[in-house]
């Protein structure tokens, strides 16, 4: 074999790769998460300049927004995005073909005589993986 027709491939335990994808879920939910908490930190720096106070200052040093910037507010925030459920299905499909077969020829009588045999086997199997509303750790805060 040369080295150009050489292909190394790496085989994934069934478990390890079903894991995998249960573990990509729980990681797509913390992008989720942190982009929600950027937004919630932009919409922060609008309100406090709406409040008329400092943008970077501290947090208790603005008053309460008027009724008009509340609901402005309100429909600028961002929405929380939550992935509750994840299914992961797989499937594999085998198909056995197998065929027999003799003749006999006498050329000379133009007689001949065949036989054929075939069978076929199939099979499937599937998996299906539901990973419904995975808890994510609390946030860090005061308390913690």
């Amino acid at each position: 074999m040369n080295r150009a027709t050489r292909t190394t491939s790496s085989t994934i335990a069934p478990g390890d790769f079903i894991t995998a994808l249960a573990l990509a879920a729980c990681a797509t939910q913390r992008i989720f998460d942190r982009a929600y908490e950027d937004d919630l930190r932009r919409l922060d720096v609008v309100a406090r300049s709406l409040a008329g106070a400092n943008p970077s200052g501290p947090a208790d040093a603005a008053s309460p927004p008027s009724p008009a910037a509340h609901a402005l507010l309100t429909a600028l925030a961002p929405s929380r995005l939550v992935l509750s459920e994840v299914t992961i299905s797989s499937e594999v499909r085998c198909t056995q073909t197998r065929r027999t077969g003799f003749s006999v020829e006498v050329t000379p009588l133009n007689l001949a005589y065949e036989r054929r045999f075939g069978s076929m086997r199939s099979g499937a199997s599937r998996i299906t993986l539901t990973v419904v509303q995975t808890p994510s750790p609390p946030p860090p805060g005061p308390h913690s």
